[in-house]
């Protein structure tokens, strides 16, 4: 007759047969992420008591799973349902070893940049010469900044590359019969030219080391 309440009176007026009708409890299964901008968890919601609840913590690029507030530490967790439930799946940004070293370390050293960063995180990296003779002449991507300032992205190691360089200074033997061009530092097997312009009235004869 549809009556839902578990107690009733009724009259006994003949042979009756009454049925009782059970359900089910219904239980809450609540599960969220410590930090909506870091991931999310599908899965939550409504369980019929003693049903399966099959929960998945899903992180936002650059984010990755730590864990569940329950110790689980994988990405899926299935449960049985029994009384209301709360989680939280807890996530975390990516973080990225930078190593920054020198080509030749009796040289030369790095000074900073070495360390482990969350995700886009800029640094500066550094490195310097320990020797007067040795000049930095740029990092292993081919950049030739120093310092420098970069995006932690991955995993990723610079490599400040040094040469050594000489003292070239080119002298006219008389300023007033010419000047010279091309003094300056030079790296080692580096290929370069000197020139000398004579003045009016003279003309270029040798150079003083035979040449």
């Amino acid at each position: 007759d549809d009556v839902t309440g578990d107690m009733r009176k009724f009259y006994i007026t003949r042979d009756t047969t009454l049925n009782a009708i059970f359900a089910p409890h219904k239980f809450t299964v609540d599960a969220t992420p410590n930090n909506a901008l870091w991931g999310k968890v599908i899965g939550g919601g409504q369980y019929e008591y003693n049903t399966s609840a099959h929960l998945e913590a899903q992180p936002n690029p650059h984010y990755h799973l730590v864990g569940w507030s329950n110790g689980h530490t994988l990405h899926t967790l299935d449960t049985v349902v029994e009384r209301n439930i709360s989680l939280e799946a807890r996530f975390a940004i990516d973080t990225f070893n930078i190593e920054v070293t020198t080509s030749n370390p009796a040289v030369s050293e790095p000074v900073k940049g070495t360390g482990s960063y969350p995700y886009g995180t800029v640094i500066e990296i550094e490195a310097r010469s320990t020797d007067d003779s040795y000049r930095f002449v740029q990092w292993n991507d081919g950049n030739k900044e120093n310092p420098r300032r970069v995006a932690v992205t991955e995993h990723h190691t610079y490599e400040a590359e040094y040469a050594r360089f000489y003292r070239v200074s080119v002298q006219p033997f008389n300023k007033d019969h010419g000047y010279t061009i091309g003094s300056g530092w030079f790296a080692e097997n580096h290929y370069d030219s000197i020139e000398a312009k004579p003045a009016a009235g003279y003309c270029f004869y040798r150079w003083l080391d035979g040449n």
